[in-house]
């Protein structure tokens, strides 16, 4: 669900249309096109396959009410809001996770992420070892000095680049925490989103949306009258379209480009 904001915008909504337009070269075109409208979610989403145009919305006045359609300037003329964009919803739930995959997929990314925690781990008892080291080097190098063993000179020299270099390790020991992941939660979340693509698509916000699109379809998503495909998924969806083949050789997905070119 996308909500209108209440705020008073910095710019008008007209003037950043406008300069989007000039940015995707598009600065000749006279009228401004509302690319954001809730009566029409998937405007400018989706591509004619047949023409190669962007398909548009709008509404037809019948005698007693208003009819939503998707339109094209193509043989694919104008299709009923709710036709376009049912088989839209179909064709994007078909991208979702199945449970059992998923399954398979999260044990496969727990172990992985399992030893590069170990390795994380290992790392660190190497750092803190070695800064043990110079701080215990550190005490020798003050007790040399106060026997006169090292002169002064020397000493401040070699405390100078005993700091210095636990100062590095320290650094590495921050940025080998940060490396350390939460592989639970981050799995959790992660699938949840997967499982339920078509959902979590509906109840996010526009830019929450355009993420998703651009994930899930960066070479766009394309309409040919009847059905949606799209010639390029993420790998990880990919992955899950080879498994159902894998699996079930009989059930082709729909609205996919095969993996090969054979």
């Amino acid at each position: 669900m996308s909500v209108q904001g209440t705020y008073e915008p910095i710019i008008e909504k007209e003037l950043f249309f406008r300069v989007l337009d000039r940015i995707e070269g598009r600065a000749n075109k006279v009228s401004i096109y509302k690319k954001v409208n809730a009566d029409f979610i998937i405007r400018g989403l989706v591509i004619c396959e047949v023409c190669g145009h962007k398909f548009t919305g709008g509404w037809s006045k019948g005698k007693r009410h208003k009819y939503a359609y998707y339109r094209c300037k193509c043989r694919n003329g104008s299709i009923p809001r709710e036709t376009l964009e049912s088989k839209f919803y179909e064709f994007f739930s078909g991208l979702s996770f199945d449970r059992k995959f998923s399954a398979l997929l999260k044990k496969i990314i727990q172990l992985e992420m399992e030893n590069r925690n170990k390795f994380s781990l290992q790392n660190q008892i190497s750092i803190d070892t070695r800064i043990e080291e110079l701080k215990k080097k550190r005490k020798q190098i003050i007790q040399k000095s106060i026997d006169n063993i090292l002169p002064d000179k020397d000493a401040k020299e070699l405390l100078s680049e005993n700091e210095r270099q636990v100062n590095l390790l320290q650094i590495e020991k921050k940025n080998n925490l940060e490396s350390y992941i939460n592989v639970e939660d981050i799995i959790n979340k992660s699938f949840r989103i997967l499982e339920n693509l078509l959902n979590t698509w509906k109840i996010s916000d526009l830019q929450g949306k355009k993420k998703l699109q651009s994930f899930l379809f960066p070479s766009g998503v394309q309409f040919d009258g009847l059905n949606f495909r799209t010639p390029h998924l993420p790998l990880c969806i990919e992955l899950q379209q080879y498994w159902k083949l894998q699996n079930f050789p009989m059930v082709a997905p729909r609205g996919i480009e095969p993996l090969s070119g054979d």
